[in-house]
């Protein structure tokens, strides 16, 4: 799974294509989309397009918010079918649920991801926005364990997600980390701003702020999902994977904390998912807007 990944939230289809052809171009194969974002047609032409062995390709793709759970099982599959038409391919590398709902609702889905998984329609099955409580139900009830969990991972939210991230690589799970600019556009700015601590390093290494963010990410051995469509923001996002911080680096922007902190610890910490084993797609949106 390449380490670094093109996302596709905020764009429009049009642009989603214009992007990946140009990610493409600049070495990107793996491709991020959900059926939120309405971007899956545009990615997909733009593979197809670009005449390349489907093997070289990554693509992830997320399901739906469950507004019925009677109907996950089906809604699920049909959503899967459906991924496969507008991304023009065979095969989904990864497939996660988007956003968890009641952890009854969140099996009744992980059932159909797990049968799409055994016709071959998908080679991974995962989730999204999942904490330790939903994760751990799911591993004690399923024949197929989660391969990956896409999850808010930046500088800034670290004291809250780090429990997660361990968990995850404990149990073989696959950390993918959206947002890696920060949440929030104003946190971005006073992360990534040059007399900051991480604009600071950036300068040290002849880096952007944005740079040492990404590379943050990647680091702690997840899959960082960009996002630009920029050509030159697109080549220097890539080029993070050559070179390095250094440990004390690492420790160092791990303590660091922002409000959306606060937010991912009623999340993922020690709040609500664990207390209840369940928090709504809608609660997830308003606190990530993903």
């Amino acid at each position: 799974m390449p380490q670094v990944a093109l996302g596709s939230w905020w764009v429009t289809s049009d642009e989603a294509y214009q992007a990946t052809k140009l990610a493409l171009q600049a070495g990107y194969r793996h491709f991020d989309s959900a059926w939120n974002y309405g971007t899956q047609s545009g990615i997909g032409q733009a593979l197809v397009e670009s005449g390349l062995p489907r093997e070289e390709l990554f693509l992830t793709t997320k399901l739906a918010d469950m507004i019925n759970c009677t109907d996950a099982f089906s809604d699920a599959l049909r959503q899967i079918d459906e991924a496969l038409r507008e991304l023009q391919t065979d095969y989904l590398d990864a497939f996660l649920i988007h956003h968890p709902a009641s952890n009854e609702c969140n099996l009744a889905t992980w059932h159909a991801l797990e049968q799409a998984h055994r016709a071959g329609k998908v080679r991974a099955i995962g989730t999204s926005n999942f904490c330790v409580a939903q994760l751990q139900y799911l591993i004690d009830r399923a024949d197929v364990a989660p391969a990956v969990n896409q999850i808010a991972f930046h500088i800034g939210i670290m004291p809250a997600m780090l429990p997660v991230v361990t968990f995850c690589q404990q149990n073989g799970i696959a950390v993918m980390g959206y947002s890696p600019l920060a949440i929030k556009f104003d946190e971005s700015d006073a992360l990534l701003r040059a007399d900051g601590f991480t604009g600071g390093l950036g300068t040290k290494y002849g880096r952007s702020g944005a740079e040492v963010s990404l590379r943050f990410v990647v680091q702690h051995g997840a899959v960082v999902i960009t996002q630009t469509k920029s050509r030159a923001h697109l080549q220097s996002n890539i080029g993070i994977l050559g070179w390095r911080l250094t440990d004390d680096e690492m420790a160092a922007l791990d303590a660091q904390t922002t409000p959306s902190g606060f937010m991912a610890d009623n999340a993922f910490g020690s709040g609500s998912c664990i207390d209840y084993g369940v928090f709504l797609p809608a609660d997830v949106k308003d606190t990530f807007n993903v």
